[in-house]
C-alpha cells in the first residue's frame, strides 16, 4: 500500500542509499555521524508512514516528516564537506533524494493545512 505513495518510494530509497554510502565511511564517522544519518532517515521514514497510514494525524506526522528531512540535509551536507561519500554521485543522488522528500512533506502538509481550513 505505501508503494503507492511517490514521497514513500522516495524516503524508502533514501534510507537504502543512506545505507549504502555509510557501510563506506571510515570508522570513526561511520559510528559517529554515519549513526546520525541512519537515525534521521529511519525516523523521516516512519513518520511518513505514519502519515500514510493515519489519516486523522497526518499533519501532525507530515510535519515530523519535515524536520526530520530538514535535519537529514544539514547532515547530508556535513557528511560532503567532511569528504565522507565514495563519489560526488553518491552525495548528489543522496541529496536530490531529501530535497525531493523534503519538498514532497511540505506540499502534503500545505495540502492537508487548506483542506482543514475550509
Amino acid at each position: 500500500m505505501n508503494k503507492k505513495f511517490p514521497i514513500w518510494r522516495d524516503a524508502e530509497t533514501l534510507v537504502v542509499a543512506i545505507e549504502q554510502a555509510v557501510r563506506l565511511f571510515a570508522r570513526y564517522h561511520k559510528y559517529t555521524l554515519g549513526q546520525e544519518l541512519r537515525k534521521e532517515a529511519y525516523a523521516l521514514l516512519e513518520a511518513i508512514t505514519h502519515a500514510v497510514n493515519q489519516q486523522d494525524a497526518r499533519i501532525a506526522w507530515l510535519a515530523k516528516a519535515h524536520k526530520h528531512s530538514e535535519s537529514l540535509k544539514v547532515k547530508i551536507q556535513l557528511s560532503k564537506t567532511l569528504n565522507l561519500y565514495a563519489s560526488f554521485k553518491q552525495f548528489e543522488t543522496i541529496a536530490q533524494l531529501s530535497y525531493q522528500v523534503s519538498k514532497q512533506a511540505k506540499a502534503w502538509q500545505n495540502s492537508c493545512n487548506a483542506r482543514a481550513s475550509r
